[in-house]
């Protein structure tokens, strides 16, 4: 049985500019990792600055497909099929 992957989006909503896109089979826990940093990396600095101002990234998903062994494969075959 696969799992589904879902593209999304992360938008700063000061200018609404989409500042990241990811993929994740867990979309809200990874929007929480981005957040947090708890990624094992440190939140990105845009993210930092919109905390400190009291804001959150807006997270928009693009897309679900279908993970396959190799997931980014798929995405770009659909890309260029799409």
């Amino acid at each position: 049985m696969d799992k589904r992957q879902q593209i999304y989006t992360l938008i700063d909503p000061r200018d609404n500019t989409t500042r990241y896109v990811g993929r994740s089979d867990d979309v809200d826990y990874r929007y929480y990792q981005h957040l947090q940093g708890g990624d094992g990396r440190q939140a990105k600095h845009w993210i930092k600055e919109l905390l400190q101002q009291g804001l959150s990234p807006v997270l928009q998903i693009l897309e679900t497909i279908e993970d396959t062994d190799n997931p980014l494969e798929k995405a770009r075959e659909e890309k260029i099929t799409g």
